[in-house]
């Protein structure tokens, strides 16, 4: 995937064009170079031409360290372009683990669909059975027919679904389908057990998420802008040398010039307060969306927790009393003390708390993929899986945005 996405190999393209301009250095502004003839009129006693050349040179070295900030700042834009790669790689790479559960469950959902056909298929031949030697009715035989034709229905719904997960996995992969035809299902994991409380999500988050990382990262290049324009209240010192001789005479001069933009102590003020106020306006921003995000993961960790205890309640429980009572009506059934609609009602509400199972485990999973979405990172590695798989943040080139400013002295 990290070499075939089109957006990855865009984003990658986006950086290498802003780290080319970091690589190289702001240069010094430009030397001025100028030149003339003067011209004499009305001259008296010339022992020389009255039209003389003049030659100008000029040189502007700046006084502040507006050339080192400007690097600066080509590099943070640089640094905000590969962060952009990076979040992005991160989130198709857990929308990629997220195809694969889904593909997985729908395999789960179709083999348990498979299951409860061949039971049917089964009680269905039973029944034929029963009616040939005259022990059950037509009516019977029509409710189990009836109920089977629904199933095989239903298996076509669910084929349909582990089809669009595995269209959109070979899309996530930058292959086509016949490339998956011979994938076979990932066995998923019981459901992990959350280990991260409420109180560890305000760190998960500020590490991993990308909304806030993109923020950090808005931040520092902000922070360099505003470096940069107290820089810019410095004006460049001006050197110049020019060489002339008089016309009609032959008196040669040389001068030199230094000088300065006035006014020195106000320079850039607008600018400066516009770049400071601006990184008061992303720490708030930041804050705002630390904020949202903190809930929505404390949301989704709840709608977890609650998912897993209804799958246990399920499966440890409801499942379990249900087989018995199934097995009960065989023998009930198998002794003439249950007659055959009774046995299939069971049998259907069986099925349909197996379904609610799959279910159930599809929308659990569904709420953990949502909250390690909302926090940046997987929760749980799946078989094969290691952390060092996942693109990591690069938190050496962000700082968190705090409300403390860094102001320069006015010269």
């Amino acid at each position: 995937m990290s070499q075939r996405h089109p957006q990855l190999l865009e984003l990658r393209a986006e950086y290498a064009k802003y780290q080319a301009v970091a690589d190289r250095s702001t240069p010094l502004p430009n030397p001025t170079l100028g030149g003339g003839p003067v011209i004499g009129r009305n001259l008296t006693d010339t022992v020389a031409d009255q039209i003389q050349p003049f030659v100008q040179l000029g040189f502007a070295i700046p006084l502040g360290p507006r050339l080192g900030r400007s690097d600066n700042l080509n590099q943070a834009r640089a640094n905000q372009e590969q962060l952009r790669l990076i979040t992005q790689h991160r989130q198709l790479y857990l929308t990629l683990r997220a195809a694969l559960i889904r593909q997985a469950l729908a395999y789960e959902r179709l083999k348990i669909r498979d299951q409860l056909l061949a039971a049917i298929r089964a009680t269905a031949t039973a029944t034929r059975r029963l009616s040939t030697a005259g022990t059950t009715s037509l009516i019977e035989v029509n409710s189990v027919t009836l109920t089977m034709q629904q199933e095989e229905l239903n298996r076509l719904d669910d084929e349909l679904e582990l089809s669009q997960a595995t269209a959109r996995l070979a899309e996530l992969l930058g292959v086509g389908l016949p490339a998956l035809s011979k994938l076979t299902s990932m066995e998923l994991p019981p459901l992990p057990v959350l280990q991260q409380t409420d109180a560890a999500l305000p760190e998960l988050l500020q590490a991993n998420n990308p909304a806030l990382a993109q923020l950090k990262s808005r931040f520092q290049l902000e922070e360099c802008q505003y470096r940069l324009e107290l820089a810019r209240q410095y004006p460049d010192l001006a050197i110049g040398s020019d060489f002339s001789q008089e016309p009609g005479q032959r008196t040669q001069k040389l001068g030199f010039t230094l000088g300065v933009e006035l006014p020195i102590f106000n320079r850039n003020q607008q600018a400066i307060a516009e770049a400071d106020k601006q990184r008061t306006v992303t720490q708030a921003s930041y804050q705002t969306e630390l904020m949202r995000s903190l809930t929505q993961a404390e949301q989704l960790a709840a709608a977890f927790r609650l998912g897993q205890r209804q799958v246990e309640a399920l499966n440890q429980r409801l499942l379990p009393l249900a087989d018995s009572n199934l097995q009960l009506a065989e023998r009930a059934v198998q002794a003439g003390a249950m007659d055959l609609l009774r046995y299939l009602d069971l049998l259907r509400s069986k099925r349909e708390l197996e379904m609610a199972a799959v279910a159930r485990q599809v929308n659990t999973w569904q709420a953990l993929l949502d909250l390690e979405q909302a926090v940046g990172r997987p929760l749980c590695l799946l078989p094969g899986e290691t952390d060092a798989m996942l693109p990591a943040i690069i938190a050496a080139k962000t700082s968190t945005p705090s409300a403390k400013t860094d102001k320069e002295s006015l010269p």
